[in-house]
């Protein structure tokens, strides 16, 4: 595996599935997902913190303190949110026994722990929780990226299977939850929100939501006075799962044959200018499902295999 101008390690993990960084370099990534219909929870699920800013690449696995059993946290999707008063605020998309939720947590750095704060449950807008992004504290979006629940497993296979868009896109504030689409989007995998300029080059803000079996990715106007507003799509190469947002560039990455497939790897940039640019179109690591990038480091992880490590030369 060799990546121009980096040297790469393979780590091994039980899958690193979404990676959100901290400000500070904290990579935090999700790890041990089972997803039904495909497995099935509970799983011996975890989080692992990588310090990007030192040279140790040996990810820590962070202790959970939760009035839950933490081996029955089967985690997807993870955001970290920095209010600005100290805190690290931890978000995680959970696949239940029988109800998704998103769970949220404070870390600490000196403990290298996670303390649960509360959970969002809402049985009739999280059925299949994949990511999250925040806006502010508890106020986030959130992506189902399939109609059935874990509760229906035989019509949750058959949807599955059969590449019909049922997923939706949702919206809680608060605890105060709902849909913003119909049921009808293509498996949403990731999402995030960046800021851009309009024609008239006045700030507004996008919500950028990837479609991966509908190979494209759409973008919804967050407008202050006429809400939330589709715009239009951006076509998308196959299998593209996850965002990663640096605050200038979205990144879309995935592996185009699939986690069955080869090592191809594939990551996307999207500028200011709604250009499309693939960066990286190499072999490096089958199934990538997330990339991110900090300083000198880049990370690409996969569902259920190994993370890659690539350090600029």
């Amino acid at each position: 595996m060799e990546l121009h101008g980096f040297s790469c390690e393979e780590i091994r993990m039980e899958g690193a599935d979404t990676i959100s960084i901290s400000s500070d370099g904290l990579a935090f990534m999700t790890s041990g997902l089972k997803y039904p219909p495909l497995d099935s929870p509970p799983a011996d699920g975890g989080v692992f913190m990588l310090d990007l800013t030192t040279d140790d690449l040996d990810p820590k696995k962070v202790d959970i303190m939760a009035p839950f059993d933490p081996y029955k946290l089967n985690p997807h999707g993870i955001r970290v949110y920095e209010p600005g008063d100290g805190r690290i605020l931890v978000y995680i998309s959970n696949h239940g026994l029988g109800l998704d939720k998103v769970e949220k947590f404070e870390y600490s750095v000196t403990k290298n722990q996670l303390k649960w704060i509360n959970s969002f449950k809402q049985k009739k807008e999280f059925y299949s929780l994949n990511d999250i992004e925040m806006i502010a504290e508890d106020d986030f979006f959130f992506v189902n990226d399939q109609y059935f629940s874990t509760r229906q497993r035989f019509l949750r296979f058959l949807e599955y299977h059969s590449f019909i868009r049922l997923g939706s896109l949702g919206y809680c504030n608060k605890g105060n939850c709902q849909l913003a689409t119909k049921h009808n989007l293509g498996y949403p995998s990731g999402l995030s929100i960046r800021t851009t300029t309009d024609e008239n080059g006045k700030f507004r803000k996008e919500l950028i939501v990837v479609e991966k079996r509908a190979f494209r990715a759409s973008i919804y106007h967050l407008d202050p006075s006429n809400g939330f507003v589709f715009s239009h799509t951006i076509p998308l190469p196959a299998n593209i799962d996850n965002i990663f947002n640096d605050g200038e560039d979205i990144y879309f990455a995935g592996s185009p044959r699939g986690s069955n497939g080869d090592d191809l790897v594939e990551v996307i940039k999207l500028n200011k200018k709604n250009e499309l640019e693939t960066i990286i179109s190499t072999t490096l690591i089958k199934g990538v499902t997330s990339y991110a990038h900090f300083e000198d480091k880049i990370l690409f992880g996969t569902q259920n295999s190994n993370l890659l490590v690539c350090t600029r030369d």
